[in-house]
């Protein structure tokens, strides 16, 4: 069941769910969320990118939200018979096979929970991409001529291409 990493105190791993509000202690576990798993990856002293950085920070407040994000429970269909089963948003199991940078497996393992990590002064931060309300409407009575200059590349000039693959937890997890 993924990786033993560091996780909040009040943080059951076996099921996702957060008990008493967190003061902000660790403890060892294993896991399967991407959040703590992607935490590992920078802050653990012995193969981290801590252990080559020891001045390396995150953001507690941005990565437990997003773990709290990704446990949350959403509804799967199943293919057999329609009914539904509640699983949790994202959950991360994978088997690290090819030799790769740390940038890009920590790319990697933040991309597979729609999250952007960005680093500021040697501390990291989570942004999900997840839905939100509105802060601002901008509406065309809004827009200036003075302020905006369109530009626009022509449609054969935009390239996109993405390559994907997953291990199939009702496979056994045989690539698909």
């Amino acid at each position: 069941m993924g990786l033993l990493c560091d996780v909040p105190i009040n943080y059951n791993p076996f099921d996702g769910t957060y008990g008493a509000p967190w003061l902000g202690g660790y403890k060892k576990a294993w896991t399967d969320n991407p959040v703590w798993i992607l935490r590992e990856l920078i802050m653990n002293p012995d193969w981290g990118d801590r252990s080559r950085e020891p001045s390396i920070m995150i953001s507690d407040a941005s990565f437990y939200a997003a773990s709290q994000y990704c446990d949350e429970l959403v509804p799967r269909i199943l293919r057999k018979d329609g009914e539904s089963e509640f699983v949790r948003r994202h959950t991360f199991n994978m088997v690290v096979q090819e030799c790769q940078s740390s940038a890009d497996l920590k790319r990697f393992v933040a991309g597979s929970f729609r999250s952007v990590l960005s680093e500021v002064n040697g501390v990291y931060f989570l942004n999900i991409d997840k839905v939100r309300v509105p802060s601002f409407f901008v509406c065309p009575e809004m827009v200036t001529s003075e302020l905006f200059d369109y530009n626009a590349t022509d449609l054969s000039s935009r390239y996109n291409l993405m390559r994907v693959s997953f291990q199939n937890r009702e496979n056994r997890y045989e690539e698909d």
